[in-house]
């Protein structure tokens, strides 16, 4: 009687945790980005974020911005960002072409996840 009164009070507890942890257990989404995939830019172009639809590991997770298949610029993302946010500033970029990519981990895997969006920097007029 002990037994099954236990079992009946942490059954629903590791029910919840099961559909949690495989819910969760899908690649992470991408929610936004900025700039967006494909935006001509006007301007000038400082800070970059890319939003997932869960937390991020921000320690493990890089961005980085390649033009004309080189890396140019390997940005770390900043801590004080939202959970799920990569967020990260950058220099100045000049007209051209570019390449956002980024590498993350989400809090409960140990494998990187990769994606882009390609963005151009329109020349001044």
């Amino acid at each position: 009687m002990i037994v099954r009164s236990a079992v009946c009070r942490v059954l629903p507890f590791l029910c919840v945790f099961w559909l949690q942890s495989s819910a969760w257990a899908d690649e992470l989404r991408v929610v936004e980005t900025s700039p967006t995939d494909h935006q001509v830019i006007q301007g000038q172009l400082n800070s970059f974020y890319v939003r997932f639809d869960r937390p991020v590991d921000h320690i493990w997770s890089r961005l980085k911005i390649e033009r004309d298949g080189k890396v140019i610029e390997t940005l770390h993302p900043r801590f004080e960002a939202e959970p799920e946010v990569l967020y990260a500033a950058s220099p100045t970029l000049a007209p051209g072409a570019y390449r956002l990519r980024w590498s993350v981990r989400s809090l409960e895997k140990t494998d990187l996840e990769d994606g882009s969006i390609s963005f151009t920097i329109a020349p001044k007029q």
